[in-house]
């Protein structure tokens, strides 16, 4: 048994050692793998970041004293709902167009290695870049569309989701089976077609409409298909309403609709009664009831490849000639095309060199139509 004093000796001689130990801990930081609170008065470790495996960093992952640069100059943080890309055109700055196409409007430009948020991804003109070849176009953030194969990214894009109809119109349903065998019975007549009426307006109930009201908000068939003079019959009356209307000459519309839509039997036309091709470029508009997609081939400075695009969809077949009308005189890359609205041949080389369409025999198609099928005819 120790005595007192070789008790208080051994006590002194602990109380030393560990308060060296303290010390010598304080100095080193806490070890790997251990939680430690940081002395009194001192602030505690900083924590390093980790590197993730994408190639761009976050805000919350970047090292704070990272130095900035050029690829940066945009915020290294994405907006809520975006993803942070960059552009990569090897010099120039990547326009960002009004719509998906080279032949729009420049809105702005990005500095080649920038990086800068966008939302989603749309169809567009088919376009050969620096990363990709691709008929893809992202929608960026704050407005208007950059091709994707001149953009780096981390991750693939998501589809932009289409845009809800407007209040009170249904998204037109795909046409049963039996609805061509039906409209089919009723001879064409020169008068315009019952499709090329306005559709009727549901009266409002106080209950909530049963089953068997739901075809009076149907959308309207489309045109009997038939033989070409019987579709150019059929047709004909709205695409001089939309000449009165516009100033696009009778013929240009008839031969876009009959090139466009196949004399009226294409999948487009027939279920969705858009007889010109127009695209929805991130939603419905004009007189557009919906959206729907539809495989196609898109043609560019690389060259032509399969893709799939979002196209207008109608109630009517009415609508659809109203709205190519409008469309074509409220778009200002089109405005070159009226100074020649007594001319249609020109009128269509016009609308072609414009980006219309991406075939380059475009105008030669329609030109040809006019002058075999005799649709000069309807511009007087």
């Amino acid at each position: 048994m120790l005595e007192p004093t070789s008790r208080r000796r051994l006590s002194r001689a602990l109380i030393t050692g560990a308060a060296a130990l303290s010390c010598l801990v304080t100095g080193v930081g806490p070890l790997s793998g251990t939680a430690h609170a940081a002395p009194s008065g001192l602030p505690p470790a900083p924590v390093r970041p980790a590197v993730t495996e994408i190639g761009f960093l976050s805000a919350e992952t970047a090292p704070a004293a990272a130095p900035a640069s050029a690829a940066t100059a945009t915020g290294s943080a994405a907006p809520a709902g975006t993803l942070m890309v960059e552009a990569r055109t090897g010099g120039p700055a990547l326009d960002v167009r009004s719509e998906p196409s080279a032949a729009a409007s420049s809105l702005r430009g990005i500095a080649d290695g920038a990086r800068f948020p966008v939302e989603c991804r749309v169809p567009g003109e088919w376009t050969r870049g620096t990363v990709r070849t691709t008929g893809s176009w992202l929608r960026v953030d704050g407005g208007g569309y950059v091709p994707d194969a001149h953009v780096v990214r981390p991750t693939p894009v998501g589809r932009c989701a289409p845009a809800l109809p407007a209040a009170g119109v249904p998204v037109p349903a795909p046409v049963p089976a039996a609805a061509p065998a039906q409209a089919a019975v009723p001879a064409p007549s020169p008068a315009m077609a019952p499709s090329l009426a306005p559709a009727p307006v549901p009266s409002p109930s106080p209950a909530p409409a049963p089953v068997a009201a739901a075809p009076a908000a149907a959308p309207a068939p489309a045109v009997v298909p038939g033989t070409p003079a019987e579709f150019i019959r059929q047709v004909g009356p709205a695409a001089r309403q939309s000449m009165r209307a516009t100033g696009v000459p009778a013929s240009v519309t008839l031969a876009q609709a009959i090139l466009e839509s196949g004399w009226g039997r294409s999948k487009l036309s027939t279920r969705d009664r858009n007889y010109f091709g127009i695209k929805c470029f991130g939603g419905p508009a004009g007189r557009a009831a919906g959206c729907r997609d539809y495989p196609t081939t898109e043609c560019g400075s690389g060259g032509c490849g399969k893709t799939t695009a979002s196209f207008r969809t109608y109630r009517t077949a009415a609508d659809s000639f109203a709205d190519h009308g409008d469309f074509l005189a409220s778009n200002s890359r089109y405005r070159a095309a009226f100074a020649h609205s007594r001319n249609p041949d020109r009128f269509a080389q016009e609308i072609a060199k414009a980006g219309y369409a991406t075939d380059p025999a475009y105008p030669g198609k329609l030109i040809g139509l006019m002058g075999t099928h005799d649709l000069y005819r309807y511009d007087r």
